[in-house]
């Protein structure tokens, strides 16, 4: 009999509310046969939006923190000037303290892009674009496609 590791089973129950089993091991027969990716079961695709007030050149500016208790992974993110006169060109990931560029570009007054490696964000962290130039404050629109679960 094979036996499932309890932080497995602990991931479960909470998400899908099961109740304390009788046992203190959950056992299974001697042959596994896998029929989906179990972690797909706990994961929302979402779409967020945000709008974000520019004004300094050559700051990094904060578009989307994730909660606490959660992770994100980035799918896709899209910026663009809502109003104003300014440019962006390249989107970051970081703490307060390290950043970190993921994608960059010519300044432009939109920048798009959809991610070809697994970018995963932890409770705390954020996604922000720089903003090399402005010449009239105003605000940018983000909108950020991404894959959520819980932290545990």
């Amino acid at each position: 009999m094979g036996i499932v590791g309890k932080p497995i089973v602990a991931k479960l129950s909470k998400k899908f509310q099961v109740r304390q089993f009788a046992t203190e091991q959950l056992e299974t027969g001697a042959i596994i046969t896998p029929i989906t990716n179990v972690d797909n079961l706990v994961i929302d695709t979402k779409i967020l939006s945000a709008i974000v007030a520019v004004s300094t050149p050559g700051t990094v500016y904060t578009s989307h923190v994730v909660p606490l208790g959660k992770r994100w992974r980035i799918v896709a993110i899209n910026i663009y000037v809502a109003s104003g006169t300014f440019t962006f060109d390249q989107f970051v990931i970081g703490t307060p303290t390290a950043q970190v560029p993921i994608y960059r570009q010519t300044a432009a007054a939109t920048l798009t892009t959809q991610t070809t490696t697994d970018i995963k964000l932890t409770e705390g962290q954020f996604i922000g674009f720089n903003v090399p130039a402005v010449t009239g404050a105003g605000n940018a629109n983000a909108t950020l496609m991404y894959e959520e679960e819980d932290a545990y």
